[in-house]
């Protein structure tokens, strides 16, 4: 049995979010879709796997974005890449996911889904970004990674609706 280790960490103007969902729940997802990827040899099996999340405000996750990526708005989630050169051969680094727990309550509310299940598909559409997919590079690159998010997370159970990349 492998052992997983996840990082979960709230920021400290978030007592309104944390309403949403538990950060139980998130881990719980998130340890979920880590087998589905898995299963799916996405990643490979490691007796560690590393993977950050970052629960942010909308306000945090707007400035992050600016940031980073040079777009002035608020945004469901963000991936940034483990950059370590060496990684043991036992452990995978994957990196920091920022998480907007508000604006993806707002999605679920828009796509009449419950909040978590808009959760589970920011985490593996995160989880993919971290993986090098983009689909904001061609439309090509874009079906590519919807056809994979929607299989990971369809053959798992973990949604019912066809809801993929925007």
């Amino acid at each position: 049995m492998m052992r997983r280790f996840h990082f979960i960490c709230v920021l400290p103007d978030l007592s309104k979010t944390r309403q949403f969902l538990s950060v139980a729940k998130i881990e719980k997802i998130t340890k979920k879709l880590l087998l589905s990827f898995e299963k799916n040899k996405l990643i490979k099996q490691k007796k560690s796997t590393f993977l950050n999340i970052t629960l942010a405000s909308q306000t945090e996750i707007k400035k992050l974005n600016l940031k980073y990526r040079r777009k002035n708005k608020v945004t469901d989630v963000l991936s940034f890449e483990q950059s370590l050169k060496y990684q043991p051969k036992d452990q995978l680094f994957l990196g920091d996911l920022v998480l907007c727990l508000e604006k993806a309550k707002e999605q679920a509310t828009l796509f009449s889904i419950p909040l978590e299940e808009e959760v589970r598909i920011l985490i593996c559409h995160g989880i993919l970004h971290l993986l090098g997919f983009d689909h904001e590079k061609s439309a090509k690159k874009a079906l590519e990674m919807g056809k994979i998010e929607k299989k990971i997370l369809q053959k798992t159970g973990l949604i019912t609706r066809s809801h993929a990349i925007e």
